[in-house]
């Protein structure tokens, strides 16, 4: 239940061993937390993310600062696009994981012109359907939510992987952006479908000078490269 929420000072802990949660009783707790405007920190468990939960929770949170949503579930590239900088000026880090379907312009929305971002942590993907077709089956893996679809296809008897949904990764568009957007950022952590180049890699540390941590794993649930 929302009741686990705690405050402590300016931060505000909403954590669950287990299991997703409604995400609405979630927001009625942050509200109640946040009578004073005074939180700037907020740590988010599992809980089902839902299309307008982003404006939501950056209607109640305008000043916030630290934002770490690492076991949220169902954020999709949509819900990324409402964290341009006028909705949330004052953000200092931004931490997420389970991010299957963010893609470069996404992520791009969240960075542009955040001078003040000091760390950006996320677990990203790149595809939004992978298929596997075997005697007959289609086992059909959906990257956002991890559901599973079993379809009977007439005439197959053989194995065969085929990937849709775009597939794009994460390019070098996003380190162009931190490198001119966030002179401040001091950690860097991205993992996932990752299809940065050297040259994008330079422009980030010529951009950051005050990185100290950067960690980039090209590497997703269904593959590592």
């Amino acid at each position: 239940s929302p009741a686990m929420a705690r405050r402590n000072g300016n931060a505000v802990t909403c954590g669950y061993l287990g299991g997703t949660q409604a995400i609405t009783p979630l927001m009625k707790e942050l509200e109640r937390l946040n009578n004073d405007g005074g939180v700037r920190t907020v740590t988010l468990g599992s809980y089902n993310w839902g299309s307008t939960s982003t404006r939501h929770f950056l209607k109640l949170f305008p000043k916030i600062e630290h934002v770490d949503f690492k076991t949220m579930k169902k954020v999709g590239k949509s819900a990324f696009n409402d964290w341009a900088l006028p909705a949330a000026p004052e953000l200092l880090s931004f931490k997420y994981g389970w991010a299957f379907d963010i893609n470069t312009q996404a992520l791009c929305n969240l960075v542009r012109g955040r001078e003040k971002l000091t760390t950006l942590c996320a677990y990203l993907g790149g595809f939004d359907m992978i298929s596997f077709m075997c005697r007959g089956w289609r086992l059909a893996i959906c990257s956002c939510s991890l559901r599973t679809e079993y379809t009977p296809i007439a005439g197959l008897n053989h194995v065969e992987e085929m990937m849709s949904g775009g597939g794009q990764g994460l390019q070098d568009l996003l380190l162009f952006e931190l490198g001119r957007s966030c002179p401040h950022l001091s950690t860097l952590e991205l993992s996932g479908d990752l299809r940065f180049t050297d040259v994008g890699v330079m422009a980030l540390l010529r951009g950051c000078q005050e990185l100290k941590i950067l960690k980039l794993s090209a590497s997703t649930i269904f593959h590592k490269s």
